[in-house]
């Protein structure tokens, strides 16, 4: 054998020798090893990015990071299901400005998300951050629409969870940005007919309250009452009231009444009550139609 070559008696010497064997065995469980560490680095390695206007904007709303990272919290034969944080921190801080984690709450914010997903992404969630529910489990998820405006409140910062389809090869990031969005109208307008009741002790009377949709706003819609003490009498509130009936359905650009009957009591002295009446809708997000409220005063002569 010529000096450019090895002969198979050389390796078959070479690999006889205890120290060379354990050194190839050695490389080759490196190499084993890497080659796993790469490939699940493709499988998870969707990155997402996410982008905020100016800070002034966003007083109680801000990214942790504008590149955020990946992982795997659960998977099935059809998906799986994606956390994305900033590296373990949470993706989005909600924090009063100048207080950190002083306050009590966050103050709620009303933001449209704009994103466009890859073709393997089903949905795209938020998910409370907590120390138990920040896994994306679904009881805390909530469903983020391309476009449509949303109302954030109560927790201190959130993470995005994606539900990937089980597709062959690595899984594309996605991109989402956040706007301010002006906060609604009211569900619709309210009236009260007569506005101002007198009523003797231990006797009824009425007001007719009329709802108007607005804002395309349909559906049902509650009422409740609080009762506040302006003058005269023993200084406490001395009447009660009921609507009859406790709720009504609006249709788009329509309105609907109900009777707000109130009583006082028969022991009454003379005084003057004021009754805040509420209208609130019923199976919608509140903070996408607004109840509205208005006071009728109540005179016990």
């Amino acid at each position: 054998m010529g000096p450019v070559g090895w002969s198979a008696t050389s390796f078959n010497k070479l690999f006889q020798n205890k120290w060379f064997l354990a050194l190839f065995v050695a490389m080759i469980i490196v190499l084993i090893v890497e080659t796993s560490i790469m490939i699940f680095l493709v499988i998870v390695s969707n990155i997402g990015r996410q982008g905020f206007p100016a800070i002034s904007l966003f007083q109680y709303f801000k990214p942790e990071c504008p590149t955020l990272t990946a992982a795997i919290v659960s998977q099935n034969s059809q998906n799986r299901t994606v956390v994305f944080t900033c590296s373990g921190r949470p993706a989005i801080q909600m924090e009063p400005p100048l207080l950190e984690s002083t306050a009590a709450f966050p103050a709620a914010v009303r933001v449209v998300p704009t994103f466009n997903l890859p073709p393997s992404y089903t949905r795209l969630y938020l998910n409370f951050e907590g120390y138990v529910n920040g896994d994306c489990t679904k009881q805390n998820l909530i469903p983020l629409t391309n476009g449509k405006p949303m109302t954030l409140v109560g927790f201190w910062s959130y993470n995005y969870c994606a539900i990937v389809t089980n597709q062959a090869g690595p899984v594309d990031g996605f991109t989402i940005e956040w706007t301010s969005s002006p906060w609604p109208d009211p569900c619709c307008k309210i009236s009260a007919s007569p506005s101002l009741l007198t009523i003797s002790p231990g006797q009824k009377s009425t007001s007719t309250v009329t709802l108007t949709s607005e804002g395309g706003f349909s559906g049902n819609v509650s009422f409740s009452y609080g009762i506040t003490f302006v003058s005269g009498g023993p200084n406490f509130v001395s009447v009660n009231a009921t609507f009859s009936p406790p709720s009504i359905t609006l249709k788009p650009g329509n309105s609907n009444s109900t009777t707000i009957i109130v009583t006082a009591f028969s022991s009454d002295a003379p005084e003057v009550d004021r009754i805040t009446i509420e209208a609130y809708p019923r199976s919608v997000n509140s903070f996408d139609f607004p109840g509205t409220r208005m006071d009728i005063t109540i005179n016990i002569a």
